[in-house]
């Protein structure tokens, strides 16, 4: 029987509520077992890394930061080297990567979109579109914040891979998608 009127909402938003509630209190356990498995499962990792004396990608970003961080010297002879970076498919980048770059280059227009001197030309190049790999931490969201701080953005206009006639069915499919 399904209750009808001002006493019917009131039931059914009680009833949802309940709903939600009991939601809530077993989401909060399952996070608690998933947390402890995934605790358990990177001291595992570790370890096992130890053993072989291994290291992952994750590990080798981590350590080219930190060693560049924590070393002025180490961080400006490597500067050195380079007069110009481009940064292609830089919508696939992550903050990690991005902290990377800006080491080695130097320090790069940020939120108020004004740049630190440096030495160093740095180009990035990107198309937000196109950016599929959120699975390996990519964020496309340090890509718009790059692209808005910067003093200048050049658009790409010519595509030597689509023809105009692909290009319009792709935007008319995916319109609701790509927004303005």
């Amino acid at each position: 029987l399904r209750a009808r009127g001002p006493r019917g909402a009131s039931f059914t938003d009680a009833r949802d509520a309940v709903r939600a509630a009991a939601l809530d209190a077993l989401a909060g356990r399952d996070r608690e077992l998933l947390q402890e498995l995934l605790s358990a499962f990177a001291a595992a990792y570790a370890r096992a890394k130890d053993a072989e004396s291994a290291l992952d990608f994750e590990d080798l970003q981590l350590r080219a930061r930190d060693l560049l961080r924590d070393d002025p010297a180490l961080r400006e002879r490597e500067r050195q080297r380079f007069r110009s970076v481009m940064v292609d498919e830089f919508q696939d980048t992550n903050r990690l990567q991005t902290e990377l770059i800006d080491l080695l280059v130097g320090p790069t227009a940020g939120a108020s979109g004004v740049a630190a001197p440096s030495d160093v030309d740095v180009f990035f190049v990107g198309d937000e579109f196109q950016s599929i790999y959120g699975f390996r931490h990519a964020d496309v969201a340090v890509f718009r914040e790059r692209r808005d701080a910067a003093p200048a953005v050049l658009p790409l206009t010519l595509n030597y891979r689509s023809r105009p006639e692909v290009l319009a069915v792709v935007n008319e499919l995916f319109a609701a998608g790509f927004g303005d």
